[in-house]
């Protein structure tokens, strides 16, 4: 080589490439930390979120064509507290108001209750949200029993 200081420049490059990013990596005895499935606190917050949300107190004549997303979230969300709960002393009562609100839930999806432009039969979409509700405040009151409140 002709030029001592590329040369040393080179080696510098090449080991700072080589070296970047190893500081940082996980070694063997390392494991990262992985949080499967919501915890119990997390539920009762999002649960409480959707109590207050209009489509729970507003009256479901009224309301229930603004729904659609809320009667998702409340499916989805009993799914999660139905399987971080299924030790519990009340997993047969939750599993049971889980199961009606998932039918409702479909009930009213399959209705078209909350589509823009439908037509649904209006007292067909306010039992269908009625019914998510009344298990929502079933649900609700399970978990407060399961939390020890």
């Amino acid at each position: 080589m002709r030029n001592p200081r590329r040369a040393v420049l080179l080696i510098c490059a090449s080991l700072a490439v080589l070296t970047a990013g190893c500081g940082s990596e996980l070694g063997p005895a390392q494991r990262p930390a992985v949080k499967v499935g919501a915890e119990l606190p997390d539920l009762q917050v999002k649960l409480r979120a959707l109590q207050a949300d209009q489509c729970q107190s507003v009256t479901a004549e009224t309301v229930y064509p603004e729904c659609d997303r809320f009667v998702t979230e409340v499916v989805n969300l009993s799914a999660a507290i139905k399987a971080a709960t299924e030790k519990s002393t009340r997993a047969t009562d939750i599993a049971t108001a889980v199961d009606k609100l998932a039918s409702a839930g479909g009930d009213y999806q399959r209705g078209q209750c909350g589509a823009k432009g439908a037509s649904p039969d209006t007292q067909v979409c306010a039992r269908d949200l009625g019914t998510v509700r009344d298990q929502l405040i079933v649900l609700s009151s399970a978990m407060e029993q399961v939390a020890g409140h």
